[in-house]
């Protein structure tokens, strides 16, 4: 009879250190504002006054909506609510005040992105550690500055956030907690537009189930595919063939 194991939980050595070397690397990089700072920042700046209109303060920028003549972000509010405490703390202008490399705004992400850079780092140094004693802390390092977590680590971007909650509810699912998992799972599509995107865009891409396979597709799915799935002549609903008119449908 299958038996979990427990979580394999242990403190790697010198885990503060390692902690605070990792975070000079990735946390002291000053990135430029971007387009996600802009929606991010004026949604979190509408929230501070308990409305959701950014009119006035995103201007012309490419990431918002527009609905009932009023302009709003077109992000999950997940990511504006977190950076609400650093938001206040340092009483962060609106976008079009700010320089190309702001301050301001890096100590704002620090206080979300940073902090989630940071506790995924120590989550994973942990696990890692259990599994294999003494690799803790290069497990830890090379996550840290070996893969993508590092140039996302002091940005306005969702990814780390996303990513230390998802590791997180896998730490909590092999704990025995599966309530507490579920609800850390759930908070990624807060912060994120791709889970809310893909409902308003899977009505639309319906319209796709028809399309013809392009010739480069049709190449690939006859040596990808078994057999019994090559000569079927109309593709799963669940899969688009031809991409561009799924992005077609995903505009409108």
């Amino acid at each position: 009879m299958f038996r979990p194991t427990p979580l394999p939980w242990a403190r790697p050595r010198h885990e503060l250190l390692l902690l605070a070397l990792v975070a000079v690397a990735a946390l002291t990089i000053v990135q430029p504002q971007s387009p996600q700072d802009w929606t991010r920042m004026c949604l979190t700046g509408a929230l501070a006054h308990a409305r959701l209109t950014v009119d006035g303060c995103i201007d012309d920028a490419i990431d918002r909506s527009r609905y009932g003549g009023h302009l709003y972000s077109d992000k999950a509010p997940g990511m504006s609510l977190l950076s609400l405490p650093g938001y206040e703390a340092v009483r962060l202008p609106p976008p079009r005040r700010w320089s190309s490399i702001d301050r301001r705004l890096w100590l704002v992400r620090l206080t979300v992105c940073g902090v989630a850079f940071l506790l995924c780092g120590f989550l994973v140094g942990r696990v890692a550690e259990g599994l294999a004693p003494r690799w803790g802390g290069p497990t830890l390092v090379t996550f840290a500055l070996g893969t993508l977590a590092f140039p996302f680590a002091a940005t306005g971007f969702d990814h780390v956030p996303a990513m230390v909650l998802g590791f997180a509810a896998f730490v909590l699912i092999w704990s025995r907690r599966p309530l507490a998992a579920g609800l850390v799972a759930a908070w990624p599509s807060s912060s994120s537009t791709s889970s809310l995107s893909s409902r308003s865009c899977s009505r639309h891409t319906r319209r796709c189930s028809d399309a013809t396979p392009s010739p480069a597709l049709r190449s690939v799915r006859s040596r990808a595919l078994p057999p019994s799935l090559r000569n079927t002549s109309r593709p799963s609903p669940s899969f688009r063939w031809d991409s561009r008119c799924a992005l077609r449908a995903c505009r409108g």
